[in-house]
């Protein structure tokens, strides 16, 4: 099974990742770190994840499901860590 790790090394960051086409927001603390799976299993030559950046975040696009875990393992839910100011989305 494909995985990606992203780590936020900022010292006072925050960052979104924004996993597509899903939609689903995980919220990186400074120091953390995400490991994302993904279910495909295609024999193809493409890629599983496509990693975009932005200002504030990471869109990861990733090809079949997909589940996000923290660095112990735990696999966490959409809106991790969102501050409470945003909000549901």
């Amino acid at each position: 099974m494909p995985k990606l790790l992203l780590s936020n090394p900022f010292a006072e960051k925050t960052l979104t990742v924004w996993i597509e086409p899903w939609g689903r927001d995980y919220w990186m603390r400074p120091g953390d770190v995400f490991a994302i799976d993904s279910e495909d299993r295609a024999a193809d030559d493409d890629p599983p994840f496509e990693v975009s950046w932005l200002e504030d975040g990471i869109v990861v696009g990733v090809k079949g499901d997909s589940t996000v875990r923290d660095r112990g393992g735990i696999e966490l839910e959409c809106g991790h860590q969102r501050p409470v100011d945003l909000g549901d989305r």
